[in-house]
């Protein structure tokens, strides 16, 4: 405020000056031009303290709008980092689904398949047991024999089972570790 009023004060002061100039006083134009020099001087370096303090500010400004410049440019990498990230969990996520799909649907089929065994082997041993007394005559012996295989490859079939049921429960355990991780991951 001071310092709209100096300068005020000096215009006012020149303005005088000049009024006395047209009335054909110059010696008063000179007195009033004299007084107000000093005020000019204050004024002159009051101004160049402002242009001094501006031109900081502005420095300031720069320096804070290039660090928000980097800011925003660290975070749009980041960004663009986390999105790419993402989209690799999803895939790998979408991928990791169709895998336990896969392993539903072959566990699914081994269940489906021991218990066909399971059947015919049941089935072959009650033959089995249904033509033992007739094991003299020729042709039921022969088919005896041919139930006795029958029954030994149902067992290995029951056998071979077993093991793909096997490899299905590791594959499920594989699968949940392998999510487990990817949860890890998106956290």
């Amino acid at each position: 405020m001071a310092l709209i009023s100096l300068s005020s004060k000096c215009f006012n002061a020149v303005e005088t000056a000049l009024e006395a100039v047209k009335s054909g006083d110059a010696k008063r134009s000179e007195v009033v031009l004299r007084s107000v020099r000093k005020d000019g001087q204050m004024l002159k370096q009051k101004a160049a303290i402002l242009i001094g303090q501006l031109s900081q500010a502005e420095e300031d400004h720069k320096r804070k709008v290039e660090n928000l410049t980097r800011q925003m440019n660290d975070l749009f990498a980041e960004e663009t980092q986390l999105l790419s990230k993402n989209q690799t969990l999803q895939n790998k996520n979408s991928s990791l689904n169709n895998e336990r799909q896969r392993y539903q649907r072959s566990k699914e089929e081994a269940s489906r398949r021991y218990q066909e065994a399971e059947r015919a082997k049941r089935d072959a041993e009650r033959e089995y047991e249904e033509m033992k007394p007739f094991f003299w005559i020729p042709i039921v012996g022969w088919l005896l024999a041919l139930l006795e295989d029958s029954s030994k490859q149902a067992s290995e079939a029951y056998r071979e089972m077993q093991r793909h049921e096997r490899d299905v429960d590791q594959a499920e355990s594989d699968l949940k570790w392998v999510k487990s991780q990817i949860s890890e991951q998106v956290v």
